[in-house]
């Protein structure tokens, strides 16, 4: 099922925030106006990677370094080898859409 984010919440050209969808703590970024959802909580030490320091695609924990990619959740290097759900956006008719799997 598609979740509508509400405006207010649609983060800013290369920042992310956090949102919640059906109690799913989800954080969203946007990057050159494309946008990508992937889970809020690092599986390291559950810190807000919504809160971390995004260069590029790659989104860095604030807790311990932990790097993933945006796009795919993947983990690409710091301190956990475990990646993040990754979650399918949608922009239609000018407005995002999240796809919890």
């Amino acid at each position: 099922m598609k979740h509508r984010v509400p405006p207010h919440k649609i983060p800013t050209s290369n920042t992310g925030k956090l949102i919640e969808v059906q109690e799913h703590e989800i954080a969203l970024f946007n990057i050159g106006g494309h946008f990508y959802a992937v889970d809020d909580e690092c599986p390291h030490a559950g810190w807000r990677l919504s809160e971390g320091e995004l260069t590029g695609s790659v989104v860095t924990c604030l807790l311990h370094g932990a790097k993933f990619d945006v796009r795919n959740g993947r983990c690409v290097g710091g301190f956990t080898c475990a990646d993040v759900q990754c979650y399918s956006v949608e922009e239609k008719d000018g407005a995002l859409y999240i796809e919890l799997v």
